[in-house]
């Protein structure tokens, strides 16, 4: 059977690419119209979806609750219970912007065991970030990134590590919308 294709194909093999072709340039025309369908940082929900209605309903009767950002920080030396490990981590959310931060919840804020690992050289700070939607806590992060992790902790024997739904957000969206050269082959001219 696939012997027949192939000869059939292969006879034919002029109508075949120009067939290839004028469904290749109708492809490219339609699909052109995605990108207005499209919206940046928009959690793969559609806005007029009944779960995103209920999503909405919800915030608007409970508040949101969301760990927008995690951060992971750790020390190989100290503990929690070590004031110069507390001091370092405080002083470096203490430095974040109130108009990009709305809420941090650490250890030493809640006393929530949950933030502790088991061998208390490691915990959480979680942080509820301004904006209204996705895109403008998006922009509340950036305004932030760079303080999250500054040099003093590693003055202090604590490193950072930073996680969460935002930040995941923001590097997906920054490798979709890169715009890199294709490398070009030797082989062929294609490219």
């Amino acid at each position: 059977m696939f012997e027949a294709w192939g000869r059939a194909l292969y006879t034919r093999r002029r109508l075949a690419l120009g067939i290839a072709l004028v469904l290749v340039a109708f492809a490219a025309v339609w699909g052109t119209g995605v990108f207005g369908k499209l919206s940046s940082g928009n959690s793969f929900t559609p806005p007029a979806s009944q779960s995103q209605r209920e999503a909405d309903q919800a915030s608007q009767a409970f508040g949101r609750n969301d760990a927008d950002v995690v951060v992971l920080y750790r020390s190989a030396t100290r503990t929690v219970g070590d004031p110069a490990y507390r001091q370092a981590v405080t002083a470096a959310l203490d430095s974040l912007s109130r108009a990009d931060v709305t809420r941090v919840s650490t250890y030493w804020s809640t006393g929530s065991q949950r933030l502790v690992s088991a061998d208390r050289h490691a915990t959480y700070a979680v942080l509820q970030l301004t904006g209204a939607d996705d895109a403008a806590r998006q922009d509340s992060y950036t305004s932030i990134k760079a303080e999250l992790t500054p040099a003093s902790l590693a003055s202090g024997g604590v490193t950072a590590r930073v996680g969460g739904t935002v930040p995941m957000e923001a590097a997906i969206n920054s490798e979709v919308t890169a715009t890199s050269p294709r490398p070009s082959c030797s082989r062929c001219r294609c490219c």
